[in-house]
């Protein structure tokens, strides 16, 4: 089930039958500047490096 932030964008998604959350931030533009998720385990894994894309 998702949880969006104030303004609308994506703040986390978790998926129920893997046990994973996944983990959006975002700058004040708007850009996504983190994605990540966690597994079972309970670690963050930063999955994609995102500041490459708004350079």
């Amino acid at each position: 089930m998702p949880s969006y932030y104030n303004n609308g964008l994506l703040r986390d998604m978790v998926d129920t039958e893997n046990g994973t959350r996944g983990y959006y931030e975002y700058d004040a533009n708007g850009n996504r500047t983190f994605d990540g998720y966690t597994g079972k385990s309970g670690n963050c894994h930063d999955k994609l490096p995102t500041d490459y894309l708004y350079r």
